[in-house]
């Protein structure tokens, strides 16, 4: 009995113990469960491809190209590639990359695509660049999708139309089954969206041969050319120079490259540069007082070599004067002299000229003109302006400075660009640098202009006579543009003081007209080049013009062959 006892007594231990255990694992199983659940279970981000963008004719600007990364084994040494905070070295060549692999040092690959701009500094004022993103960034960007190590557009087109560039992303959903004898279980995929392509209006060709077209044997390449379709609005080429290699800014934010905002190759000098228009700007004054104050264009101006203004004598830019001339030779043989007369009429001329700024308003000065990359306004100065940053009133010799585009009056080479794209039309249209984004056409964005048609048949005409006979004419080699074959303009030059006497002034084109493409069919055509510190814009800037519309003329004639 007793031995039964002891038997039982066992049997009891052993059945409360169990159910103790039974009691442990169903209290943890579902904890259990869901642990292995979360580690199973996974989903990985699929990044999109960046969009394209592309020069009006679908030539690739701005593509993907395949990089490497790597994981080093320790000790393994690789300069000059930046690595990121979990130890990959970024965007290793592929010559690195081999001999790594040799040396047995990779501890880790991955690849990825990364953005590659084929033609360097030819665009990149206009498309700017892709960057890092880095932990300024990041805790806004994570909330849309965005990883630490994604990169983002840093300036230009790329920065301005980054949502539309980047795309989607999208997604594995997975069973991260634990052996390596089984599988992944993909439970669920959605597919990125590819980024929208963008396509410019701009012309490749067009394009390397308005940047070559400053080339200067002295060294000085300084400058702007833009060229485009003063019908459309669309733009074919907008060259800065100098200009700076993409690939050596593309780990840094734009704002803390040293030099950025300064007269270097960061800084477009088409849109954010401000320059003196010189007599590019008479147009507006001749309109001023047209237009304003009712100024008959018959009126004749003696045009001997200089005004008195109060105590200043200002000078035209012939010693000998240019004779009698009235309004259309006044544009023609850009006579200072009409305009200092007329600047003395206009009303309160010697304390704020409403009237030539608000034509200036008109044309587009002091004001962007709309592009999707970073602009200046321009300066058109008044009263109020001068009194809070000169600290005095507006004086007379201010207006007749203006009046001929000097003094303090500041404005951007696509600002002037846009006035004659306007006296030519009849309407003014905000420049277009993008056609089509993705398969949509972009709008055409009409801006005020209001002046009458005599007002700027009156001035078409000055700007005609001066390519016939005028200022416009002359090269270094005595030739005019009646011997350009199937080319027909008119222009307008500019040769501006930069109040700096031991440097040339700044040389000024611009002009619209049409080529002859074929026994058929013409294309209208307007082109403006600034060339910085060349010196008097007849012998230094018209031959560039010339050379570079018979060299469009060429290209477009060809073109149309093939």
């Amino acid at each position: 009995m007793r031995l039964s006892f002891s038997f039982l007594k066992i049997l009891v231990g052993v059945g409360f113990f169990s159910l103790l255990l039974q009691s442990f694992l169903l209290q943890n199983n579902s904890k259990l469960k869901e642990d292995y659940q979360n580690h199973i279970y996974k989903t990985n981000t699929i990044l999109p491809e960046r969009g394209l963008i592309l020069d009006r004719d679908g030539k690739v600007l701005a593509d993907n190209r395949l990089r490497i990364d790597l994981k080093l084994k320790e000790g393994a040494v690789l300069h000059n590639f930046y690595k990121d905070p979990d130890g990959w070295h970024m965007d290793v060549d592929f010559e690195t990359f081999k001999k790594l692999k040799n040396a047995e040092g990779i501890i880790d690959v991955r690849e990825r695509l990364a953005r590659h701009y084929p033609y360097g500094r030819l665009f990149s004022l206009i498309l700017g660049y892709t960057r890092r993103i880095d932990s300024r960034d990041y805790a806004d960007l994570k909330e849309h999708g965005y990883g630490i190590n994604e990169r983002i557009g840093a300036t230009g087109i790329e920065m301005v139309y980054e949502t539309t560039l980047r795309g989607n992303n999208g997604s594995v959903f997975f069973r991260d089954l634990p052996s390596s004898y089984y599988e992944d279980e993909i439970l669920n995929r959605e597919k990125a969206q590819k980024g929208e392509d963008i396509h410019l209006s701009l012309s490749l060709p067009i394009q390397k041969l308005s940047w070559d077209i400053l080339e200067n044997e002295e060294g000085n390449s300084n400058g702007v050319v833009i060229v485009g379709n003063p019908v459309t609005g669309e733009l074919y080429s907008m060259v800065s120079r100098p200009s700076y290699s993409p690939d050596g800014y593309m780990s840094s934010r734009w704002e803390d490259i040293p030099g950025v905002g300064e007269k270097s190759e960061l800084f477009n000098r088409a849109t954010e540069g401000l320059y003196p228009p010189a007599s590019t700007f008479k147009v507006v004054s001749a309109a001023a007082a047209l237009e304003y104050m009712g100024v008959d264009p018959s009126r004749r101006y003696n045009c001997n070599g200089a005004v008195r203004v109060g105590n200043t004598v200002f000078k035209g830019w012939k010693k000998e004067g240019l004779g009698v001339l009235d309004m259309v030779d006044s544009l023609a043989h850009s006579c200072n002299e009409t305009f200092y007369y007329l600047g003395m009429e206009v009303p309160g001329w010697n304390r704020d000229p409403k009237i030539l700024q608000e034509a200036a308003y008109q044309f587009g000065f002091g004001s962007k003109v709309g592009l999707p990359i970073p602009e200046s306004k321009g300066l058109v100065p008044d009263n109020e302006w001068k009194k809070r940053n000169l600290g005095e009133p507006w004086y007379g010799g201010d207006t007749v400075n203006m009046m001929i585009g000097q003094g303090s009056l500041l404005v951007t080479p696509i600002q002037v660009y846009s006035a004659y794209q306007a006296l030519a039309n009849g309407s003014r249209i905000s420049p277009i640098l993008i056609n089509k984004i993705g398969d949509e056409t972009q709008n055409k964005n009409y801006l005020d202009f209001s002046f009458s048609g005599k007002t700027l048949e009156t001035i078409r005409k000055g700007l005609d006579f001066a390519v016939k006979e005028g200022t416009a004419i002359r090269t270094l080699i005595d030739d005019d543009w009646s011997k350009v074959e199937g080319v027909t303009m008119s222009a307008k030059t500019g040769t501006a003081q930069t109040g700096n006497s031991k440097l040339p002034p700044h040389g000024w084109f611009v002009g619209y007209g049409e080529i002859k493409v074929s026994e058929k069919k013409t294309k209208p055509i307007l082109v403006l080049i600034l060339a910085e510190h060349a010196g008097m814009s007849s012998k230094s800037v018209v031959p560039k013009a010339r050379q570079l519309i018979k060299n469009i003329r060429d290209y477009w004639r060809l073109e149309l062959e093939d």
